[in-house]
């Protein structure tokens, strides 16, 4: 059977829909027919931000045979920041290029889901920053962008996308959140939490200003 996460679902015709699902080998579509029959045990499936296990028709049109359930965020419905968290993921889910398809991000999408009701916001943070590479920009958290220097960064400047030194900018700043996060492991419910009302702001204008999207992130 292969495997993905439902990002998206369109009506098709009267009683079908094509599903969109993110896969180790990029996004594919499949049809599941048959939606208004009372017995259809195939009607679950077309729930965004579901993890299955699935297999379909060979044929000009892939239709959907059957499915396994790994994951469904039907078992976390009454938590709301989970619930948001999901919305904003799906979001960027459905803005990655057509042609993202190394297994890595797959594996780290999937780990993202499976532990976000754990600590949403935590999880969402690290889910944003990191994800950054896959629509090609690279936050510079390695140097400052004036002295060139690498140690006793402080600042990241979020509307140009740099770095600065404690002699080239602000004495304090939200340098650490961004450095943590972008770098973060499979560990990273590890991490030590943060301000995220500051550090969603920061990833809201970020990706506004590099990825051209609006996130609007709002929280319970």
């Amino acid at each position: 059977m292969l495997e993905g996460i439902v990002y998206k679902s369109i009506d098709y015709k009267e009683t079908s829909k094509i599903v969109y699902l993110y896969t180790r080998g990029g996004k594919v579509s499949v049809k599941v027919s048959g939606l208004n029959k009372k017995n259809n045990n195939l009607k679950s499936f077309p729930i965004t931000g579901n993890i299955v296990k699935y297999n379909y028709s060979d044929t000009r049109v892939p239709t959907l045979i059957d499915y396994d359930m790994i994951l469904s965020p039907l078992n976390h419905s009454d938590n709301l920041e989970y619930l948001e968290a999901l919305r904003v993921v799906i979001l960027v889910l459905n803005q990655l290029p057509e042609d993202i398809n190394d297994y890595r991000t797959y594996n780290f999408v999937k780990n993202i889901l499976t532990n976000l009701a754990e600590n949403p916001k935590k999880i969402l943070s690290t889910f944003l920053i990191k994800m950054l590479y896959s629509f090609g920009v690279t936050p510079n958290l390695k140097e400052c962008a004036n002295c060139k220097k690498k140690d006793n960064l402080v600042f990241f400047d979020v509307d140009a996308g740099v770095s600065l030194c404690s002699s080239c900018g602000p004495n304090v700043g939200n340098y650490e959140d961004w450095y943590k996060f972008y770098f973060a492991k499979v560990s990273y419910l590890n991490v030590e939490d943060s301000n995220y009302e500051e550090l969603f702001n920061e990833i809201m204008r970020y990706y506004e200003n590099f990825v051209h999207l609006s996130l609007n992130i709002k929280f319970i």
